[in-house]
Order: C-alpha cells, then structure tokens, then sequence
C-alpha cells in the first residue's frame, strides 16, 4: 500500500483531479479530468519489484482488450516518480450494489440472478485474456443507467446496470473482501478464475432482500462450492443463467442519498490532526506522540442501539485527538481499516445479515456476544432503525503490540424513528458527543473488533 494515499492528491499529466471518488483497499480513488474533457478515475499503486511491474503491464494490455459494458474501461496506465503507477479508467457515475442495497432492504431473487449472469459475463470476458479480478464484491460493482448519460443511475431511470471496476490490483497482493472472498483463499492461496466465480454468486447472494437469499443462494449452489475445482467456468456458468434478464431497479432518490452517507463521508478530504498530550492511566508509559492522518467519517448506523454495540459510554468524554503509534503509516491504515469496519457493520446490521456482521468482530470476542444480541434485539422487535447517522471525529490510534491495537474516536449521533412492520413509529432523542474505544485484534491476517468501551 502506497503510504500517504488517502491525502496527497495525484500529479498526473493530462488529467485534472477534482476530488476523492471513493476508496479502495489501496488507498483513495481520484475523481478527474482528462485534457480531452473525459471523466475518469485515478487509483495510484505501489509497485515494489521489477517482476510486479512487468506482471501488472501485461495484466493492463490484457485488460485494454476488453470491452464488455460490464467492465470499466481501463483507459490508461502512467508511470509516475517514486515506483508509483497511476491506474486511470472511465468513471462509473453511480452508486455501488453495497449502496443500493442498503437503498432497497435487498433486491428481488430475480435481480440477483440478472447480477449474477451479468458479472459472469464480465468476469468470463477478464479469464478469457488471461486476467483474475480477484475481488468481485459489492464494494466494486458500480450501478450505471442502461442510457441517459452517467448521471442517470444517481436520479430515476428504469433500470441500473452493474459494472465492474477495481481491475488491476498489484500482482500478489490480491485478498478479496472478507465475506465474499473464496474459501481456498483463506488458506493463502492466490485467486484464479474459481475464486472470481465465488465473488460473483457470493456477492449475488449477499445483494437479495433476506426473504429472496435463499432463492438466490439454491440457484448459485454450484458456484458457491468450497472445493474449487467443483465450480463451472464464468461462460459456463452465464450460458447457464442466459435467462436471467430482470432489469434492476434503482432506488428511490431519498433512500439512495441516505444510503449514499457513508460512500460520501469516504469522499470527503482528510485533515491533519494535531498532536496533544492525551490523559493516560497511571500503569501506561508514555511514548512519543506523531499526528495521524483520519477522515471525517460520516456513516449511517442502523442499530446502534444506547448503551449497546459500538456506541458504549455512559459520560461525555473530551475528543483525544492524538496517536501514538511507530511508525505514523501503521496509524493510518488502522484508521482506514475502522472505517471500513464500520461500514461494513452498518450494511450488516441495516440487512439483518448475520454472515457479514460477524465478519467485523473477532469470534468469541465480547464484541461478537454484543452485535448478536443487538441484531437478536432487532428481530425479535421486528424494528427498523430509520434516520440514524452517527458522526465519527477524532479518531486517535495507538498501537498495544503485535497483532493488537487500540482505536478512539468521539462519536455524535441524531435523533432517529424505530419503525415496526405494522406501521408503528417511535422517536428516539439525539445523544450527545461519546468518546468509545475500540480493541483490534488480528483475526486471518485482517484486523477485526475484539471488545467496544467508553474511553478511560
């Protein structure tokens, strides 16, 4: 991972950058500019070795050959100073599957299915140049309007089409998402062409409404087997789904904006934070402190229910806006992980959706027992929380040592309504700033939550 990334804008020539479009798991995706007038997304890698570099040229000629409306258009590849390389491709102008997801409480069985077909299409068309995509996930299938210009999907066409976008990672350093990625990758094996038919079906799967899941999963059995030598090839398994041509259906406009929150907050520009000397208790020595760089996050928490979950203080507590941790890259990328933490929380809890919410936590952890009493709560109360959006500031990280790290953060949240299915609505009172402290833990080599507390 490119240190700095999430800050420092890109310099490439020929493009104007104009924003943060979203982010990866390499840091930010630049919004931009072409000199030719084109809108475009900027993702800057490291490359290390002369072997990555050679091996990720090839991947991007492979990829340039494609042309499949389901795949995002590789435009170009830069060479910039400092064994940087800019990753510049057409720009999806829409919201994500995670996005519209959230929008819609799940899509219909018959729209996933629609998904699936359309992603194995895409996906076959990448094998058949010889390039694994290695992270099909919902986070990386981009919405786009069937016409109507690529604002269209963000205001009410008809139907959405998926594209898929985060083509070419830097060779070797393919994970997946937690979730989504294919068993035999957890074993530390590199994704071929079965892990990318896994991510399809697994992300398919994932996108229905709770009561559709099940449709979905029996239809894609055979792509979701653990052995991967038992699953088709993506044209196989397209051909077998040809079909499976239901339109997808956008969000209302409102929905999307509130589901929207979250992907915007990671837009936002990241400040400088800086360094204080925070309260400690009397058993810690003190290290020395560096500024740590952290977005202003803003996401939409579902079920953050008082007194439960991550929201735990029961005082007020001052912000701690300081880290200290060896070295400051270590911190930011702490922070960018419980950014995505909380995110994929949100999404878990917003769709009742047990598999993903346990991918937050450590197994058997405190913070595991606390999320699955907080989704038993809201099941069994049949409620949905509506409106809720949690402000995340101040984030301050320190490193407790090998495999365990501590993360602060002040949070605001608003008023909400608890909704129930038979129509009933409660108010629930805005609260007031919380300091809450997060202990990490690696967990298969990602950092997950272990346990959730007022802040000392």
């Amino acid at each position: 991972m490119l240190a700095g990334a999430m800050t420092e804008q890109p310099r490439v020539p020929g493009y104007h950058v104009t924003g943060v479009a979203g982010v990866g798991g390499s840091g930010a995706v630049w919004a931009a500019q072409a000199d030719d007038g084109d809108r475009v997304v900027i993702r800057i890698l490291r490359v290390d070795t002369t072997s990555e570099r050679t091996v990720l040229t090839q991947r991007c000629a492979a990829v340039q050959q494609v042309a499949h409306p389901a795949v995002a258009r590789l435009r170009e590849r830069r060479d910039l100073p400092g064994d940087q390389v800019a990753m510049i491709s057409s720009l999806i102008d829409g919201p994500t599957v995670a996005t519209l997801h959230t929008a819609r409480h799940g899509l219909d069985a018959a729209e996933c299915l629609s998904l699936a077909r359309t992603l194995l299409e895409a996906v076959a068309c990448l094998h058949e140049v010889g390039v694994v995509h290695g992270d099909v996930a919902p986070a990386n299938v981009v919405l786009d309007s069937d016409g109507g210009g690529p604002r269209a999907a963000m205001t009410s066409p008809s139907a959405v089409r998926p594209v898929l976008v985060d083509l070419v990672p830097v060779p070797g350093r393919e994970r997946g998402t937690p979730g989504f990625a294919a068993p035999e990758l957890h074993g530390g094996s590199a994704p071929g062409a079965p892990a990318d038919v896994y991510g399809v079906a697994a992300t398919a799967v994932w996108a229905a409404a709770p009561s559709q899941r099940q449709r979905v999963r029996e239809g894609l059995s055979d792509l979701l087997e653990d052995d991967p030598t038992c699953r088709p090839g993506a044209r196989a398994a397209a051909r077998a789904l040809s079909a499976q041509t239901a339109p997808i259906r956008p969000a209302a406009s409102e929905a999307l904006a509130a589901a929207t929150l979250r992907e915007r907050a990671a837009r936002a520009a990241t400040r400088q934070v800086p360094a204080r000397r925070p309260r400690r208790r009397g058993r810690h020595r003190r290290r020395p402190r560096v500024p740590v760089v952290v977005a202003l996050v803003v996401v939409v928490l579902s079920a953050a229910l008082g007194g439960t979950g991550w929201v735990m203080a029961e005082r007020e507590a001052e912000p701690r806006p300081v880290a200290t941790v060896h070295p400051a890259g270590s911190a930011q990328t702490l922070a960018n992980r419980v950014v995505a933490l909380t995110a994929t929380r949100d999404e878990a809890l917003s769709a009742a959706d047990p598999v993903l919410l346990a991918s937050v936590t450590v197994p058997g952890s405190a913070a595991a027992e606390e999320d699955a009493t907080v989704l038993e709560s809201l099941l069994a109360t049949e409620e949905r929380v509506v409106g809720l959006v949690s402000r995340v500031t101040d984030l301050t990280v320190e490193e407790v040592g090998d495999g365990q790290a501590r993360v602060q953060a002040v949070l605001t949240q608003t008023s909400h309504e608890r909704r129930t299915a038979t129509g009933g609505v409660r108010s629930v009172p805005a609260q007031d700033p919380r300091c809450t402290e997060l202990l990490l833990s690696r967990f298969e080599g990602q950092w997950r939550v272990a346990q959730v507390t007022p802040c000392p």
